[in-house]
């Protein structure tokens, strides 16, 4: 059989990543929902004086969304903005306010039937079989936050007017940027498909995300979805970078390559320039926050990190092993061989560990492989990747 083409490839890859995403009616359910929703808290007597306005942020509205297995909901995250009035009351007033409203008892409550849980940050709406929606309630930002953020930040200043406030675990406010980063996100996206088409980029930059299928929502798609393949596993599912931290990893990768295979290819190496190496990751619309915490004093999620890097290039990699006859099956079969490797866990680490060295008697009793080596040695894999082995004798 012929090995595969590139432009072969670029086919599958493409109706892979539009295979991930939600069908039309899964999207219209879910507006159709939320639009209810924000009609309800609109209409509560806590919020007549503050104006509210729903919307949605995340995946759902950058068009990235990937689904989970059979039979599970996909994840929407909608903010809840006060938009009005001068408010007194604390998060944690707003956030029960928020959750009072949901869960009243009245038969024209579109939140009925939905099983609700509270977090620090949001209250969550699971629709079983539809959607699990994570309600964000949120305020606007100070005028003099916003023009001290533009004159820091001048060629950054138009992503700046969306910033607001929203509830932290702490009962405080949390600056953050959802529709800035929306606006960033797709002026890249839009731009890299139909950058010598002027007249149809005009046109694309009037539609929303969803609608428009561009190379870097596809890549978005295959790189969260091999992460999720990865870390599969209960034990590991922790150590998953989040999908804002691969989003943003893509779009900053991201160099404008003509196709979807080109711009995986080249995304390790890019993206590690991106974090250097003290593995940093700014958010390019929220000068204060840092996707980056998540792994900073966590050796396990920041090897993990690392790990999930090395993986996807051998992804990419055997993509060009496939053949001419290959079909979207094949790119299931291929990520599936991502589920039975060693991830990493707390044990594994100690002082001399620290710096990212694991003992190799660990990683084969992870493979459950009989031990070839005198006890006495002490060897230690010093490489992330498994070829060429690299060791050193302590």
């Amino acid at each position: 059989m012929a090995q595969i083409t590139e432009r072969r490839l670029e086919t599958i890859l493409k109706d892979y990543a539009d295979s991930l995403g939600i069908t039309d009616a899964q999207r219209e359910n879910a507006e159709r929902k939320y639009t209810a929703i924000g009609q309800w808290l609109d209409s509560g007597d806590f919020f007549k004086d503050y104006a509210p306005i729903i919307y949605p942020q995340g995946s759902f509205a950058l068009g990235t969304v990937v689904r989970p297995g059979s039979g599970e909901e996909f994840d929407l995250d909608i903010i809840v903005q006060l938009t009005k009035g001068n408010i007194l009351k604390s998060p944690k007033e707003i956030r029960q306010a928020v959750k009072d409203r949901i869960d009243e008892n009245r038969g024209d409550n579109p939140c009925l039937g939905a099983e609700k849980t509270t977090w620090p940050m949001c209250y969550t709406l699971s629709f079983p079989k539809q959607f699990s929606m994570d309600v964000v309630p949120a305020t606007y930002e100070s005028a003099d936050t916003i023009n001290m953020l533009k004159l820091k930040y001048p060629n950054k200043e138009k992503l700046f007017d969306g910033i607001i406030k929203v509830v932290n675990g702490n009962d405080d406010w949390l600056a953050s940027n959802p529709k800035g980063y929306i606006e960033w996100f797709d002026k890249i996206s839009k731009e890299s498909k139909y950058l010598n088409d002027v007249v149809l980029k005009n046109e694309l930059e009037k539609l929303p995300a969803h609608q428009v299928r561009t190379p870097l929502q596809a890549i978005v798609q295959i790189l969260k979805k091999h992460a999720m393949v990865m870390f599969s596993d209960d034990e590991q599912k922790d150590n998953k970078p989040s999908s804002i931290a691969i989003t943003t990893l893509a779009a900053l990768s991201y160099k404008k390559e003509p196709t979807v295979y080109q711009a995986l290819k080249n995304f390790k190496t890019n993206a590690l320039r991106i974090l250097g190496d003290g593995l940093l990751l700014q958010n390019p619309t929220n000068p204060g926050e840092y996707f980056s915490d998540a792994w900073e004093h966590d050796e396990v999620k920041k090897q993990s990190l690392k790990l999930w890097l090395d993986n996807v290039d051998d992804f990419i990699r055997q993509l060009l092993e496939l053949d001419e006859a290959a079909t979207i099956e094949k790119i299931d079969e291929l990520l599936s061989m991502f589920t039975d490797i060693p991830l990493l866990s707390d044990d594994i680490f100690s002082s001399k560990e620290g710096n990212g060295i694991i003992p190799l008697t660990r990683l084969l009793e992870l493979h459950h492989i009989p031990n070839p080596f005198p006890a006495s040695q002490n060897l230690y894999l010093l490489s992330r990747r498994y070829e060429p082995f690299q060791f050193l004798l302590l």
